[in-house]
């Protein structure tokens, strides 16, 4: 019983997914190309723990998320070398603006070895790294039915436990946001920040490190949720963006020149269209302020 709802929810997430990035695989016009590694090898590995060690994460998180991204990558490696041109070793590069992964045999080869509980997704994954940097000071008492899937994953998967105060802290922040003028990102911008203060949500100060949160907006409900999130990490060199590309999808690190860059990506990456009709443009915000 149980196994047959997971799926059917994957499946729905799927369908999802099918109406979603309408751009995401068209070809970079530029000479730019996207510059990824599912950080599959011990180098790239080390290099990402590094630069969360020097951004002050629990270093119990990070030993949790890598312990994830290996458990993930023995799963799924041979789907993912046979899919996309990935490198064994250091980033891969590709001229289209996502990485097109085969989500239906990820799925699939997930749903045969895990049948009983969900993979964790872009809002654990996130959460995962960035949760010591977000205050959050009030119980949320409202809706959490969007957060149903990730809250049964919390619980079922051992990758993704939580202590209580951060389960209460990750229903706040991640539950969805009603508005009034779903037609206007500046506005609903306004409307995020003012209902994060009302749940006494707000941000610790790290120069270098915030969670970027993209927007799907609901017409028929006026509310907004955070339908994909990551973390964005400024070096020396790159600005980094560390997401977990979906539930059963891949664990990504991408090198960006700038934040715009990253802004661009995550606008692509939810923008929909429902046939030929475009949908609502989503909104991205980096921690409480809407990226330009």
């Amino acid at each position: 019983m149980r196994k047959n709802l997971l799926i059917a929810i994957l499946s729905a997430i799927l369908v999802l997914s099918s109406i979603l990035t309408i751009f995401a695989y068209s070809t970079i016009k530029d000479n730019s190309r996207l510059v990824y590694s599912n950080i599959i090898d011990r180098k790239i590995e080390n290099q990402v723990k590094n630069v969360l060690e020097k951004n002050k994460i629990n270093k119990k998180d990070i030993d949790i998320f890598i312990k994830s991204v290996r458990s993930y990558n023995k799963l799924q490696i041979k789907i993912l070398q046979n899919n996309v041109n990935i490198s064994k070793s250091g980033y891969s590069s590709i001229n289209t603006k996502q990485v097109p992964y085969n989500l239906d045999k990820l799925q699939s080869n997930w749903m045969e070895k895990f049948p009983n509980y969900m993979d964790v997704n872009c809002r654990i994954t996130a959460f995962r790294l960035f949760k010591d940097f977000i205050n959050s000071k009030e119980k949320f008492t409202g809706d959490s039915i969007d957060l149903s899937i990730d809250l049964d994953t919390i619980m079922n998967n051992r990758d993704a436990k939580f202590n209580s105060k951060d389960v209460e802290k990750f229903i706040n922040f991640f539950s969805a946001i009603p508005t009034q003028d779903t037609d206007d990102i500046n506005k609903n911008a306004e409307q995020i920040k003012k209902e994060w203060k009302k749940r006494k949500i707000s941000f610790k100060d790290n120069k270098n490190m915030s969670i970027i949160s993209g927007f799907l907006r609901y017409p028929e409900t006026k509310n907004v949720f955070i339908g994909h999130t990551g973390i964005c990490i400024k070096t020396d060199k790159d600005i980094l963006f560390i997401e977990k590309y979906g539930s059963t999808s891949p664990y990504q690190v991408t090198k960006f020149k700038s934040k715009k860059d990253v802004k661009n990506y995550m606008f692509n990456r939810l923008k929909m269209s429902e046939g030929n009709v475009e949908l609502l443009d989503p909104i991205i915000m980096e921690n409480d302020k809407l990226m330009q």
